[in-house]
């Protein structure tokens, strides 16, 4: 009863003083002051690349544009506008910035982005891999004020927007263009390392006799796929996808044969090599699991089927690629838990062996069989 009293109190005293203030001419600033801004949606112009190649042997020099458009929404005042780039060096931890374009005094417009031109301005030879340039605008306004889309102190700006709608899509308040590897099967074919690890914890797994092929492009998945993603006609169509298949990554190190059955377990990562999107549809892995024989029972046998893929990461760079899905025991209602591998191949320091797996018939007596905690009820 006291904090009721205490509030009611409190409100008796604000609630006048807040109606005062909005008649008060003596606000902390003057109304007549107050300047409108604009808001700018700058987009990747279609057609033009996405990424900067890294791995070129010589000096790339993309097609890289954008499309600079007013958003009507609240639009304000303003006089005239750069496009810039905020360069990030991923090596040095440092930021640049670079004027691509000055004094644009009506929109929308298209600009081109003249790469080797640019790294003369910034003063470097050649991007470094996981190096970005990003693209934002520096707005003057009549007064002279200007609005920054990026300064060292508080970095990018306009994140307050970024639920706005703008021509059927959501607002876009700059576009990175990052120093990207494009994946090919050729780099990452070949032995690898996976690291599996439950989500409690209490299993874990190197799995150094994995290995990869490429994937043929008539295995990719239906267009429904991607619908159900929420991914558009156009966006369907600019996919750019590459298939790596790996083999060895579950079972074949955890369990004995008494308890698993099948070729080696596999499963398809699709990455589209435009957005560097990992895609990993919910399938079949393979091989069995004798369910009966964990529950101490009768054999009954249950395909693993990846799914629910998520958290997916990739540093193409690097080789390296993470993701976390589910490991369903068929239709039974048990699961393995959710589970993330992390998967290196060879050449980019994955030591995995030079033979692919081999079920070895007589490991199971050096195999722990009490398995009671690595699976559940989903």
């Amino acid at each position: 009863m006291k904090n009721i009293v205490k509030n009611f109190i409190m409100l008796f005293l604000v609630i006048p003083f807040l109606f005062t203030s909005c008649d008060d001419p003596d606000l902390p600033y003057p109304l007549d002051e107050v300047e409108r801004g604009v808001l700018v949606d700058i987009a990747r112009t279609p057609g033009t690349e996405a990424f900067i190649d890294a791995v070129s042997p010589t000096l790339p020099n993309p097609d890289l544009g954008v499309t600079i458009s007013v958003v009507p929404k609240g639009d304000g005042e303003w006089e005239s506008l750069d496009v810039v780039i905020i360069y990030r060096n991923v090596v040095a931890q440092t930021f640049q910035k670079a004027v691509v374009a000055s004094n644009i005094t009506s929109l929308p417009q298209e600009i081109s982005i003249d790469y080797p031109a640019l790294l003369n301005t910034l003063g470097i030879e050649r991007e470094n891999p996981g190096d970005a340039f990003t693209v934002v605008t520096d707005i003057r306004l009549p007064s002279g004020t200007v609005l920054w889309g990026w300064t060292p102190e508080a970095g990018f700006t306009n994140s307050d927007f970024a639920s706005w709608q703008f021509e059927g899509r959501g607002y876009s308040r700059r576009v990175v263009y990052p120093a990207a590897c494009p994946i090919t099967p050729e780099v990452w074919e070949g032995p690898a390392d996976v690291h599996r690890i439950n989500a409690a914890g209490t299993w874990e797994n190197d799995y150094e006799n994995s290995f990869i092929v490429a994937l043929d492009p008539e295995d990719v998945p239906p267009v429904s796929f991607f619908e159900d993603l929420g991914l558009d006609a156009d966006e369907i169509e600019a996919l750019d996808l590459v298939g790596l298949h790996l083999f060895g990554i579950f079972l074949e190190e955890d369990y004995p044969p008494s308890l698993w059955r099948g070729d080696l377990s596999n499963l398809k990562v699709w990455i589209d090599n435009n957005t560097f999107s990992v895609f990993i549809p919910d399938h079949p892995m393979g091989v069995e699991v004798n369910l009966g024989a964990l529950l101490g029972a009768a054999d009954d046998w249950h395909e693993i089927i990846f799914a629910d893929g998520y958290d997916f990461e990739l540093d193409s760079c690097n080789g390296i690629l993470i993701f976390t899905g589910a490991l369903d025991i068929g239709t039974s209602g048990f699961w393995f838990s959710w589970n993330t591998f992390t998967v290196r191949p060879g050449l980019f320091g994955g030591n995995g062996d030079d033979e692919p797996l081999e079920k070895d018939d007589d490991n199971e007596d050096d195999m722990d069989l009490d398995f009671s905690s690595h699976f559940s009820i989903r």
